[in-house]
């Protein structure tokens, strides 16, 4: 062949035989990972000594070329070979199925026409030829249908023995779908950060030691302080002092449990204006290789306003029988039994007679259903539809057994307001006798926030334990 490549020539003469084959070798050994190479491989690389021998018995290029791809036809990574003029000479079968070519595609083909010609430029500036070697050079290629995709690069130049270069290696790593991966996992972190700092749950991290590694604004808006003030400090400053030394006893058997996830647990905080706030924590770990801890994910949930009103409820709950047990002569006094007494409770008070048709109800039961006493007394709670249908059977049912003198509750139901929003609705139901006659008592609380908010954890517990997993 008149234009035969110089590195052909070379390669054809038995000297520069095994120079070749050592700079093979180096380029197995960059490949050298268990996960990406074939084990059978291994072997044929250290069959270096009859490989050189059945290359020296025919130094015509199709013999060395069938050999070369005997040693590279398993590997799930393109070897490319270029001569002087960064032609393609020599490739490996994962190479055609790389590139979407065929065999005339690629032969001779110039190695610049496989990068878009951005990258070709700076792969040029890397003056590889110079340095002679370019190890996993994250760049971009492109298949026969000019499609661009990501690639690991790692090229070698072959010199021969006065420092003439005869040609380069290229070692290509198709990692399209690894890009992606970890363009979907920044992405989903970042969607967890939004959330993190966002939600209106307030979410801390600790250390083993209990030291405060980040807040969310959330953690910083409830209890009045900036993360500056927060951050390095242990946790425990800023629980109740009277909640302190259990609540490092606690976080000690919660470290040596090593188990991922905690049971939720009630603890009294501190805001920096000194008001007291109650949270259930729920608490979740991540360990290293030797199931150490290495960091506590906690998220709070706020239950101050919860608790107090439990406790308000009872409190009315108590004058309610405290009433009841007294009744007649104060009550015959204040006209409307509920106008004066529940009329300011934070609950929604419903009086009903035996059948279910409305006497009266407060304030707080206005702001929950839309309609004012007068415009829906006389009327069953079935007619003005604020119970939902599917529910009115339930109701029925227990205000019989109010009606045999059983309290019922707390049951949750659905209540739609005039305007039709849908509340979610805790129920106690009791039988009260006022001025001789009967009737029934319902008191609600509106617990739709407390339901978002346990939904919110439900789905945060769910993506942290999968995140540790």
């Amino acid at each position: 062949m008149k234009d035969e490549p110089d590195i052909i020539r070379e390669l054809k003469e038995a000297e520069q035989l095994g120079f070749f084959q050592g700079k093979i070798q180096s380029v197995y050994e960059q490949l050298e990972d268990p996960k990406e190479v074939d084990n059978s491989l291994d072997s044929a690389i250290q069959m270096n000594e009859e490989v050189i021998r059945e290359i020296r018995k025919d130094s015509e290029l199709s013999d060395l070329a069938k050999t070369y791809q005997t040693l590279l036809e398993k590997y799930t990574i393109a070897i490319t070979l270029a001569d002087e003029k960064e032609r393609i000479i020599l490739w490996n079968k994962y190479a055609e199925e790389l590139f979407n070519m065929t065999e005339e595609e690629l032969y001779l083909k110039p190695v610049s026409s496989l990068y878009p010609p951005e990258e070709w430029g700076r792969i040029r500036a890397e003056n590889i030829r110079k340095t002679g070697i370019k190890h996993r050079m994250e760049t971009k290629m492109i298949r026969k249908n000019q499609e661009p995709f990501d690639v690991e690069l790692s090229l070698y130049v072959l010199k021969d023995a006065k420092g003439k270069v005869l040609g380069s290696v290229g070692v290509i790593k198709d990692v399209t779908e690894l890009k992606k991966m970890e363009k979907d996992l920044r992405r989903s972190e970042e969607k967890f950060k939004q959330l993190y700092e966002k939600s209106p749950i307030p979410y801390y991290i600790l250390s083993p030691n209990g030291k405060i590694i980040h807040v969310n604004g959330t953690w910083c808006q409830t209890l009045h302080y900036s993360k500056d003030e927060v951050v390095g400090k242990s946790i425990f400053n800023f629980v109740a002092d009277d909640e302190k030394k259990h609540a490092k006893i606690s976080f000690e058997k919660k470290i040596q449990s090593k188990k991922s996830y905690a049971t939720s647990n009630e603890r009294t905080y501190v805001a920096k204006d000194g008001e007291k706030q109650i949270f259930t924590n729920h608490d979740f770990f991540s360990f290293d290789e030797k199931n150490n801890v290495t960091a506590i994910y906690t998220i709070m949930d706020n239950v101050t306003e919860h608790i107090r009103a439990e406790e308000e409820l009872k409190k009315h709950q108590e004058i309610l029988k405290n009433i009841v047990d007294d009744h007649t002569e104060e009550l015959k006094k204040l006209g409307s039994p509920l106008s004066v007494i529940f009329q300011f409770a934070s609950d929604a008070f419903f009086l009903m007679n035996l059948k279910g048709e409305l006497v009266d109800f407060n304030k707080a039961a206005e702001a929950l259903i839309g309609y004012k006493v007068e415009e829906i007394a006389g009327k069953s709670f079935l007619d003005v539809g604020f119970v939902t249908s599917d529910q009115s059977k339930h109701v029925l049912s227990n205000l019989v057994q109010v009606i045999r003198g059983k309290t019922i509750g707390p049951n949750e139901y659905i209540f739609t307001s005039r305007d039709g929003t849908r509340k979610n609705t805790e129920v106690i139901v009791h039988a009260v006798k006022i001025e001789g006659k009967r009737f029934i008592l319902g008191i609600a609380r509106d617990i739709t926030k407390r339901r978002k908010v346990e939904q919110e954890i439900k789905y945060l517990k769910e993506y942290s334990e999968n995140i540790l997993e």
